[in-house]
Parts: C-alpha cells; structure tokens; sequence
C-alpha cells in the first residue's frame, strides 16, 4: 500500500543525517493536502516507492496516522483516527498515541494499526505486538482513559506525553481530540480549545458530564458517531481559538 511516507522527528532512523533546522517546520504541517505536497517536493515519485528517510516528511504519531487513514479509505477500506494511550511504549506509561482504525471486512471487526514501526514491537509484560494488529487491550481510545480514570480504576499519572506531562487534562485533551476528528478537523496534537483551555480542577460539574457524555459517543459506532459530530458544534467543546501546545517540539 505504502512503502513508508513520515518519521517521527525523534525516529532511529533518522540516526546518521542531520535533520537541516528547518525541516522541523514539517512537524507543524496541518493539512493532508498540505503533507503530500512536501512529500512530492521531496521525492516525486509514488509513495509506493521505498525512499531513504531524509526524503520522509518529518513529523510524529499524528501525521503518520492521518496519512495511513487517507491510503486506507483510496483503497475503500473504512477507517477513522484513533487518539488514545498505548502501554507498549514505555514501561509502567500509557504514551499519548495517533493510531488508525480500520475495518477488516472479513473478520468483521475494526482492526487498530500503529502506522510508526516497520516492525513487531514488544510491549507490557514482554508481549509481541503486532503494529498491523495491535490488541485492544494494549491501546486505550481517549474516551476509554477518561472513563477508567474518572471510575477510579485507572490512575491519571500513568497516562501522558512523559514523566511531566500527565494526568487528567492530558487525557481530556485527547477526548476531545478524538471527538474533533470525528468531525474530520485536521487538528496538531498540541491544538487547544474550548474546554481543554480550561484547569482540569476548575470544569464545572455540567462540563465534566458533558465530557462523560462525548468519552460514550466517541466509543460507540456510526451511530455514536455521528451524535459525537452533532455534540462537538455545541459550545463549550468549541468556545475559543485553538492554541499552540506548549511543549510543542519545534520551540
């Protein structure tokens, strides 16, 4: 389908070139229009084509992802992106992850698929997983993290980016990541807004219910879908102009 199209700029691979400054710029690029445009700029020829990594658009979880989603459904294969938390990252964390969802027809499931390794990766407990396949129960969908840990079954601290930046806003954040994407808004994963602008401790109780509510819509099917579209014009989901993350990697 794809021989390779983005690195993560903290990729092995790109071990041995020096990455020019400026291509750190490809990180902040938003639009999938926008991202196979750099690609041709970079190498013209189809990305069915193995081309060396300085020819990669340099990016992260997100861009690799959203371009998977954009192969997947030119194939007709259906699929959506999945923000959420892997286990198999880091030992003890569930790491703030980009995955793509696609339906396997003959086996009649969604499928979650990390589109960043090239290989089968080990994760908690010493288990192989399988990129292409990757277990349920190794992926937490946003909406799964916000539900275990508002139950208290799960604890926040072990949900984040890295060992400073955890916790319940992390996670919110996501869910309303996920909740965007539903509405196919090309967002960076630093992008905040509406309610994600707001101190975890300072959400109102009808805020937290109507985060509850978004993290059950966000898990369900088409039909959960498509109210989780309807949900996200409300306000405050929408209020106020997304910001810039700020541990954003190119500052």
């Amino acid at each position: 389908m794809c021989a390779g199209s983005s690195f993560h700029y903290h990729s092995d691979a790109l071990v041995g070139y020096e990455l020019p400054l400026e291509r750190f710029d490809e990180v902040r690029t938003r639009s999938l229009a926008s991202m196979l445009e750099r690609l041709c700029e970079l190498d013209p020829r189809p990305l069915t084509v193995t081309r060396p990594p300085e020819r990669h658009l340099i990016g992260c979880c997100r861009d690799a992802a959203t371009l998977a989603c954009a192969i997947l459904r030119d194939h007709d294969i259906p699929a959506r992106v999945r923000v959420g938390f892997a286990s198999y990252l880091a030992p003890s964390v569930y790491v703030d992850l980009w995955v793509v969802e696609r339906w396997d027809d003959e086996r009649q499931r969604w499928i979650l698929v990390d589109a960043e390794p090239e290989a089968t990766v080990v994760g908690a407990g010493g288990a192989t997983i399988d990129p292409g396949d990757v277990p349920h129960d190794q992926f937490l969908v946003a909406g799964q993290a916000w539900q275990a840990c508002r139950a208290g079954v799960a604890n926040p601290s072990r949900f984040g980016y890295d060992s400073e930046t955890i916790g319940m806003e992390v996670i919110r954040n996501n869910l309303l990541h996920i909740l965007a994407r539903l509405k196919k808004m090309e967002l960076m994963p630093w992008d905040l807004w509406g309610l994600s602008l707001i101190q975890i401790d300072r959400l109102t109780e009808d805020e937290l219910a109507l985060l509850d509510h978004a993290a059950i819509l966000t898990l369900g099917g088409n039909d959960g879908a498509l109210a989780a579209r309807r949900l996200y014009a409300r306000d405050p989901l929408t209020a106020g102009a997304a910001t810039c993350y700020h541990l954003h990697p190119c500052q």
